[in-house]
């Protein structure tokens, strides 16, 4: 696990849809707030879906670079994202082969969900570690001011908050 690294530039190499799925299966096993599990992991691999992804994010981070993060921020984050033409520029939602949504359940069938934020962190951790396992390599990114427009593009109403996307390739993660 020690080798695990955050990587911006991914192999659209296919990658075998049942390694995702164990992946997944082993993160629903985290344990949650009163066992409510409060997390979704949509996968997407239609090109035309995470183009429309690529789009919302890249317009909303435009935004967040130019005037919603302060310079202190965008500073802390430059290192980061040099390589990159405009930091706001995030081919990896479309270069890798799937891109995993994952999304924070406010209510669960019995009630509010209990320890929402830390159950889901929980779940993608277990992800993450579960990719790296299976040679995989992923990019978590916070859509920030994409939230809405991933949301209903995937048919997701109010009751989820998109928390953290990843995506998956031959490696990847763009909650993954």
């Amino acid at each position: 696990m020690s080798s695990r690294r955050t990587i911006r530039f991914f192999s659209p190499d296919p990658v075998p849809k049942n390694i995702i799925m164990d992946c997944l299966a082993t993160a629903g096993t985290a344990p949650s707030g009163a066992h409510c599990q409060p997390w979704h992991f949509a996968v997407v691999a239609a090109d035309d879906v995470k183009a429309k992804i690529r789009d919302a994010v890249e317009r909303e981070e435009k935004l967040n670079y130019e005037r919603r993060m302060g310079r202190e921020w965008v500073d802390e984050v430059h290192g980061m994202v040099s390589d990159l033409p405009e930091a706001y520029v995030k081919p990896y939602l479309t270069d890798a082969p799937y891109v995993i949504v994952v999304f924070k359940r406010k209510q669960c069938e019995e009630g509010p969900s209990r320890y929402p934020e830390e159950s889901v962190g929980l779940a993608c951790g277990l992800l993450l570690a579960a990719l790296q396992v299976a040679n995989l390599v992923t990019v978590t990114s916070t859509p920030m001011g994409a939230e809405k427009t991933i949301r209903d593009l995937l048919g997701w109403n109010s009751i989820c908050k998109t928390l953290i996307h990843n995506k998956l390739t031959n490696t990847c993660t763009y909650l993954l």
